[in-house]
């Protein structure tokens, strides 16, 4: 919340309280009281009331050194003590108003406006707890000072207790109704307590005072900004900048409700006006820097930030801006640059040493991206984030134990992170541990239902294990959430074909080559399907294919044999057959099949070969002895 300026010209109002006699004349004054002290030089009173006139004419050393003479003849007399501490108020040296107004209320305790005057000086001292009392006293003693209210009212706020404010503001209204002042802090008590409407009632009190105060019209802008009313905000920031064209704190609100309302290039220009005004604030730099980055105008946000930091070196939210913009233009080694800074300026910085981290890990140093987020881990062993980073560096290191830990760790402290058990299962089946890796990665799949990674795995931990039936579901939840993904369809394939569901196989097997016809395994399983199916004719592409690419398969060419046999084409048939005796001498089938092909084709003596080759090196496969 925007605070205006506290201090109030404290003489004024304590002659408008009858704190002194009122004067037409006060340089004739100060004559009179110059020559009864020619007369008398220890005349006190004299002295008293000539510190008076010059106080009252803002001369206040000279009304600080006749006050000083007054108490020097009368050191008992608590108007010269209250009239010193007015003087020192003015000139803001509190410490002594304090001393003065203490002395005042030590030698009569019921003296009004000293009680004032020392709970004025602990407020302005920010010893707020401590004026309340005194404060308070001078109430109970004088009712209708108005200071009094007012001073209490502000000490309230300076609390945070800005509904008890409420009240002392409304008594200085209604004691001084013309005090444009008082709405405007009566308008910032509501706002602290987000009652947004009062607050913009009292601060139109204000202006209906004084036209001219373009502190109200700015207040009303802020409140529509609390209230996220940027819209509204924009009309009375602007009438503020009518009156006064110099006043930094509309444009800077102005350039933030623009900004809140995603008009960038009108906050860009009011942020410049900010500039202008404060040239020399590595704030207004940063506001500035942070729109150009918000449309992409990355020179123009790199320069300003660099202004804000030649400004103030050690502006660590400008060492922060900064690095996201080289982050966001791919400039990774600047941003790390930026981020060294941080943890330079402050050691401890905990968002620092894991932004470092982050980079180092996207660099590929991932020794760098352990040891910064061990850095965090030590300031803070239950980040959630940082054992879960620190635990995927530990994979990239092979240290796939200690990757395990971290992520147990992230468990421990969030028991919904559902990567932290997806990553856990996949180490399990990086290890071949399916078993293990099952559980995690239901729990990852089952907490987050469009998390495609765990449900492939989990498919694949399925398929690993020839639980194939139990396959189908994570890998289907892949394929229907995205139909782009050419390993879960082979693996969805491949699982349908273990429980003889051929027609469903051929669909994914052939989706997964149609998406990356490199996915050679989808071969053999298609034409096996579409053999099962008894299309042979189109088995013969899928499993020539697989023949090619995998010469020493002589499973997938016996099969591509039978086929060819079944569509009566027995030369290729038998042209496969012997393929398969080629890549593995030792598989009877092939044998089996020649013989009993060249049979039914009457080439008898090649068909006798080939059994009785059978059952030489079988001799108990039946198949070969019938």
């Amino acid at each position: 919340m925007m605070r205006f300026k506290k201090f109030l010209v404290f003489g004024a109002f304590l002659f408008s309280f009858g704190l002194s006699p009122l004067v037409e004349a006060e340089d004739t004054r100060i004559e009179v009281y110059k020559k009864a002290i020619e007369r008398n030089p220890k005349d006190f009173l004299a002295h008293l009331e000539l510190g008076r006139a010059y106080q009252k004419l803002g001369l206040y050393e000279n009304a600080i050194s006749e006050y000083k003479e007054a108490i020097r003849w009368e050191p008992v007399y608590p108007a010269a003590y209250q009239g010193l501490g007015g003087s020192y108020g003015e000139m803001r040296k509190f410490d002594k108003a304090l001393e003065a107004y203490q002395k005042a209320v030590d030698l009569d305790a019921n003296y009004a406006e000293a009680q004032y005057g020392l709970g004025w000086s602990l407020y302005n001292l920010k010893k707020h707890e401590d004026a309340i009392e005194p404060l308070l006293s001078a109430i109970n003693l004088k009712p209708d000072l108005g200071a009094a209210h007012f001073t209490l009212g502000q000490t309230y706020s300076a609390l945070g207790n800005f509904e008890t404010a409420v009240d002392p503001f409304k008594e200085t209204l209604r004691l001084i109704p013309i005090y444009p002042e008082a709405y405007i802090e009566l308008g910032n008590s509501y706002l602290g307590s987000r009652e947004y409407d009062l607050a913009i009632e009292a601060y139109q009190g204000a202006i209906d005072l004084n036209p001219g105060f373009f502190e109200a019209f700015t207040s009303i802008g802020i409140a529509h900004i609390e209230a996220k009313r940027d819209d509204q905000a924009v009309e009375p920031l602007k009438n503020a900048l009518k009156i006064n064209p110099d006043n930094g704190i509309a444009y800077l609100n102005l350039g933030t409700a623009y900004k809140n309302l995603g008009q960038h290039e009108e906050a860009i220009d009011a942020f410049l006006q900010l500039i202008r005004i404060r040239f020399d604030d590595p704030k207004a730099y940063l506001l500035l820097a942070s729109e150009y980055f918000a449309v992409d105008l990355y020179d123009d946000a790199i320069s300003r930030y660099k202004d804000a930091i030649r400004l103030k070196p050690n502006y660590i939210d400008a060492h922060f801006q900064l690095s996201q913009v080289y982050d966001e233009t791919g400039d990774l080694e600047e941003s790390l640059k930026e981020f060294e800074k941080v943890t330079k300026i402050e050691p401890d910085n905990l968002e620092g040493h894991f932004r470092k981290g982050d980079i180092y890990h996207r660099l590929g140093n991932y020794k760098a991206s352990a040891l910064a987020f061990e850095k965090v881990l030590s300031m803070k062993p239950s980040h959630v984030l940082a054992n879960y980073q620190l635990g995927l560096n530990y994979i990239k290191m092979n240290r796939r134990q200690d990757a395990l830990t971290k992520f147990e760790k992230t468990i421990e402290s969030d028991q919904g992170f559902s990567k932290a058990y997806f990553q856990i299962g996949s180490i399990f089946s990086h290890m071949k541990q399916y078993k293990k890796a099952i559980g995690p990665l239901k729990i990852a799949a089952d907490l987050d239902p469009g998390f495609s990674e765990a449900d492939y795995e989990l498919g694949n931990a399925y398929n690993q294990l020839n639980q194939h039936q139990k396959a189908l579901e994570p890998l289907t939840r892949v394929v229907q959430s995205n139909n782009l993904h050419s390993n879960a369809h082979l693996a969805l394939g491949q699982a349908y074909v273990k429980v003889n569901q051929y027609d469903q196989a051929v669909i994914h097997l052939q989706k997964a080559l149609d998406l990356n016809s490199a996915l050679t395994k989808a071969y053999f399983p298609l034409g096996l399907s579409l053999i099962k199916m008894g299309k042979f004719e189109d088995a013969s592409v899928p499993l020539g294919k697989a023949t090619a690419d995998n010469p020493d398969y002589p499973e997938v060419q016996n099969q591509l044999g039978m086929g060819f046999w079944k569509s009566k084409k027995y030369a290729e048939a038998a042209s496969f057959f012997k393929k398969a005796i080629e890549s593995k001498p030792t598989f009877i089938d092939p044998y089996v099949n020649l013989g009993v092909l060249y049979t039914t084709t009457g080439n008898h003596l090649e068909a006798i070969q080939y059994l009785e080759e059978s059952v030489k090196r079988a001799p108990k496969n039946l198949k070969a002895r019938q």
